[in-house]
Parts: structure tokens; sequence; C-alpha cells
């Protein structure tokens, strides 16, 4: 079995990035919105919780260990192995009245939700491939080829659109074949994906479009590594 592989990756900048809260996680929720759901990396289905995305309310709990010494507080802990020390220790030096108590405190908030993960579970519409939950959750084009897309940013508001289609082939005699597959087959899923994030990416400029530089390799995995023909970028890149 032989691997041939294409790596593109689209990494978007702006001069000028709009100053709103939790910029990412707005950006996540607008992708939910449209279909393009950012998930963790260890998933087993592709059920989508709509109140994982957005702007919710949730409750936070807060566990502290106050420890008393002839029933007045002393001091707080907040593990209850630190108390049961503490208490321990009291005692051994003559505070025979020394306990703690756990107490738990619940408060409610509105926050926008993070999304831990950089991968993509789809449902939009138009969609080509098939969701395969198998490792990485990729879109599957038949029994051959498969694609994995992720996109994450950094705390500089650098954003990273990643495709990595891979093609299962018998031999490299299939190089002909798999290259016209690697290009080819996930085009219109690749292109609609791409149109999406830089729409919403758009949305949060300051008087500036967002620009963007492309790297895509292509390899057979165990063999050499080159660059993909210009014309392989421009496919994708180009709206039609």
């Amino acid at each position: 079995m032989v691997v041939f592989e294409r790596l593109m990756t689209i990494t978007y900048e702006a001069e000028q990035w709009d100053d709103v809260e939790s910029l990412e996680r707005q950006v996540q929720y607008l992708l939910h919105l449209d279909g393009l759901n950012l998930v963790s990396r260890y998933r087993w289905n592709t059920k989508i919780d709509d109140d994982k995305y957005g702007y919710q309310t949730v409750e936070d709990t807060d566990t502290t260990y106050p420890v008393y010494i002839t029933d007045v507080e002393a001091f707080r802990l907040h593990y209850y192995s630190e108390a049961e020390r503490a208490v321990e220790g009291l005692i051994a030096s003559g505070h025979n009245n020394a306990r703690y108590k756990t107490e738990t405190t619940t408060t409610t908030k509105e926050k926008w939700i993070e999304v831990h993960g950089a991968f993509f579970i789809f449902n939009y519409e138009t969609l080509e491939g098939e969701s395969n939950m198998y490792g990485d959750p990729s879109l599957t084009y038949g029994e051959n080829l498969d694609m994995v897309t992720t996109l994450e940013s950094n705390s500089e508001s650098v954003w990273k659109l990643q495709f990595r289609i891979t093609y299962d082939a018998e031999s490299v005699d299939e190089r002909k074949e798999a290259s016209d597959q690697l290009v080819n087959v996930p085009l219109k899923d690749m292109r609609h994906i791409r149109k999406t994030i830089e729409s919403i990416l758009g949305t949060f400029t300051v008087d500036c479009d967002p620009t963007f530089t492309v790297d895509c390799v292509s390899c057979i995995k165990s063999e050499t590594t080159a660059k993909c023909e210009p014309i392989t970028i421009e496919k994708v890149m180009k709206d039609e």
C-alpha cells in the first residue's frame, strides 16, 4: 500500500482585527451557524450540540474547604487533601477541636463558549464528502480518498486553514490517478470551506480585507516531497 498526500495550508492575516470580545470564539460560532463545526480530535460521532457554541448561560462551580478551630474559621483551602493534612497537623499540635467542611458555590453567568479543537465536522447542505470519525475527523470520497480539515489561530490572530488529503493506492504506478483524485475530487468542498471561512474572517477586520499566503506540497509516503503545481493552488483559490 502506498499513500499519496497533498497538504495545503492557507494562512490569513489582517492589518487590524476588530477589537471584539472573544474574537476566536465568535468566529467559531459563525462557522458553526454555516455548518462548519470545529471539534476536538477525539470524537466518536458526528452529533453537534448547539449549546457548545456561541454566547451561552453557564454555571461555574467552586469548591473550597474551610478549616475550623473550635468552631471558628481559621483559613480556607482549595484541595481536599490539603484540608485533611491541615486538620491532622492541628490536632497533632494540640487543637483537638480542629475540623474542616466542604463548601460548594455555584454562580451563573453568560460567556462565549470556547471550542477546544481545531478539526471540522461539516453539515452544510452542498457537502459532497461523507463524514468519517475513524481517526481524525475527516471527509471521505469513495474508498481511497480522505480529507482532514483544520483551522487554528494564534495569539496574534493569524489563522491557518489546512487541508490534508490522502489517497491510498496499491503502488506508485497509480501516480497519475492519485494526482487527479487529490486535486479534483474534493475541490468543490474545499472551495466552499475556504470561501465561508474567508467571508467570516472578513467581518472582523477594520478597514481592510484579510490577506493570505498559500503553501502546498505533495508527497508519496516514504518518498520525496514536491511543491504543488500552480494550477493546483489556483483551482482551490479561485471562486469558479
